[in-house]
């Protein structure tokens, strides 16, 4: 299978990442090492200055999508769609506005993606894709009834490692690790303890130290 992550950027934003973000997406390299090692896996860094790649040949589109670039992704996503490829949306802005997203993608992943990304894989390989993958114990009564639900939240037990050799070699100053999720804070302007949940959950100390 041949699968584009993208990161998406625009304007402002790709010339201020220019300037001065040293590191890879993580969540892109991350979302890579759930693919099998068969499958073809293109990284796309809008903020660094790459392109979409509309005319190339792709089974799968898979975007990070946050708010402050979410019009820009949707059109990214129309423009792969109009050729006929698979687009799914997951990230901050699709876990708050699924419905919305929905529009622009054949399916959207709500909440965390351990679990839910792997049953995409699988349901996209065998022709059954659901429209909603749900990763986390979210408020389902708005969806429609074309759904995937996993209610747990990850315990960030057993990860795999993230997949570092895909993006230019050379190209960023240092790299990322994630050590843990949630927060028990109830800050207004912020959503992480809306899909991260209210605990903080920490990683195992010696699979960070291997990682």
């Amino acid at each position: 299978m041949r699968v584009k992550l993208i990161f998406p950027a625009s304007g402002q934003l790709v010339s201020q990442r220019l300037r001065a973000v040293p590191a890879p997406p993580l969540s892109l390299e991350y979302l890579a090492a759930f693919f099998s090692i068969d499958d073809q896996i293109e990284l796309i860094d809008m903020g660094r200055g790459d392109q979409p790649g509309y005319e190339d040949e792709v089974d799968l589109v898979a975007m990070h999508v946050r708010t402050p670039v979410a019009t820009t992704a949707f059109k990214i996503a129309d423009q792969f769609r109009c050729k006929g490829k698979k687009v799914i949306m997951g990230g901050p802005h699709p876990t708050l506005l699924p419905l919305e997203c929905i529009n622009h993608a054949d399916a959207v992943c709500i909440g965390e993606g351990e679990k839910t990304l792997p049953a995409i894989i699988k349901d996209l390989k065998t022709g059954s894709l659901r429209r909603f993958y749900i990763g986390g114990p979210f408020n389902l009564t708005e969806l429609p009834d074309e759904f995937v639900h996993f209610p747990e939240l990850s315990d960030l037990q057993h990860l795999p490692s993230p997949r570092r050799g895909l993006f230019p070699p050379a190209r960023y100053h240092l790299n990322g690790v994630f050590i843990s999720r949630g927060c028990p804070y109830d800050c207004k302007f912020c959503a992480v303890k809306h899909f991260q949940g209210a605990a903080v959950r920490l990683r195992p100390i010696e699979e960070l130290l291997s990682e």
